[in-house]
This record gives structure tokens, sequence and C-alpha cells, in this order.
């Protein structure tokens, strides 16, 4: 298969970031054990430490780094999952389209439910073992697909990604949930204005 030939992103200045974290700790006044922890005020938020987890951020919204040919295959990150790439259209202005389906593999949602239960618990202060946590989950089935879209506009130095999810989730009584969801990232060049300062203006007359 072929993915990306881009080299793929790296943290330039790590040890800063790792020293800029230990700052933040300690002035939140946050211990090194609530890494990796759930913390919910108007919203659920990660503390996250490691430096290297941005880089899934980075992958999300760098669509410079998505294999614009036919046949090449882009991951999702959400999904983790491999969408083969298929040339929908190719115009003259040098407009293209790719698309491509793909099965989310059923473990990986799994995963993400029993995770879900998982946050909500220590949200809610409940102590819940993994082990409990999974029997929740007993008798569940999940399955899903992924579409990708790429819409690549040389022109307009524009690209956009359309990333359409589906997921369907069965519990152990036969009922059946599913979720949909819609993703839409754009990317396109600005160009910088001929006075980079917005206050200074000057008149004639």
């Amino acid at each position: 298969m072929r993915e990306c030939d881009e080299k793929a992103p790296a943290i330039a200045n790590r040890e800063e970031m790792l020293t800029r974290l230990d700052h933040f700790l300690t002035e939140a006044k946050i211990s090194r054990e609530a890494c990796g922890s759930h913390y919910f005020t108007w919203n659920v938020f990660k503390i996250e430490c490691d430096p290297d987890s941005v880089l899934d951020t980075v992958a999300t919204i760098n669509l410079g780094m998505i294999p614009l040919q036919e046949g090449a295959y882009y991951r999702v990150p959400a999904t983790d999952t491999l969408v083969k790439l298929t040339r929908a259209n190719s115009l003259r202005d040098g407009s293209q389209t790719f698309t491509g389906t793909a099965t989310i593999d059923s473990e990986f949602l799994r995963k993400g439910a029993l995770k879900t239960i998982e946050v909500v618990a220590q949200l809610s202060g409940e102590k819940l073992s993994k082990e409990a946590a999974d029997a929740r989950l007993k008798g569940f089935e999940f399955s899903g697909e992924v579409t990708v879209s790429v819409f690549s506009e040389p022109k307009d130095a524009r690209i956009t990604l359309e990333v359409l999810s589906e997921v369907r989730e069965i519990n152990a009584e036969g009922q059946t949930g599913t979720r949909r969801g819609k993703e839409v990232t754009k990317r396109q060049r600005v160009e910088a204005p001929a006075d980079p300062d917005p206050l200074n203006s000057s008149s004639s007359g």
C-alpha cells in the first residue's frame, strides 16, 4: 500500500515543551499522577503530559500530508482507519476529487466505548475496575464505516477534507443505536498584508 511519502512530523522543541509542562503543572498545583486523567469543568478535558500526543492533532489539520494519488491510502486519525483513495474527477483547472470508504475495526470501536465508560466513572467518582467496565459491554456488538472525500483546488490554493462516519452499537438485548458524524477541515493559503500592522494606515490629501 502507498501512504504519503512526506516525512512524518516530529516535534522540534520537545525538551522545551517538557519544561513548559513542568511549569504548568506546578502553577496549576497538579501532580504528575494526574497525567492521563480527565477533569470536568465547563466540559471534559484530559491532562495530557505527552508532547508527542499533539502529532495526532497535526495529522488532522495538516491536509498537505494527504497523498493525492490514485490508490493511495489515507489514515483517518479519529478512527485509525486506512481508506484507499480513488480519483472521482479531475477538472481542466487542476481541481481533483478523491474519495474512499472503509470499515472501522470493531475492536477499535469497542475500546472507545470502554474508554468512555471508564472516563464517566472517573468523573463521577465511581471506583470501577477494568474488569467491571469490560463486563458492562458483554454481549455488545460494534460496527461502522468511514467515508473520506478530499477536494483539491490548486487554483485557489485550497484543499478540503470531509470525513463522514457511521457507528452502530447493538447491546445484549438486541437494541441498536447509530451515531453519525461529519467533520470538514479546510486549508487555504492566505496572503499576508503589505503592511503587517493593521493599525498602521495612511491617508493622502
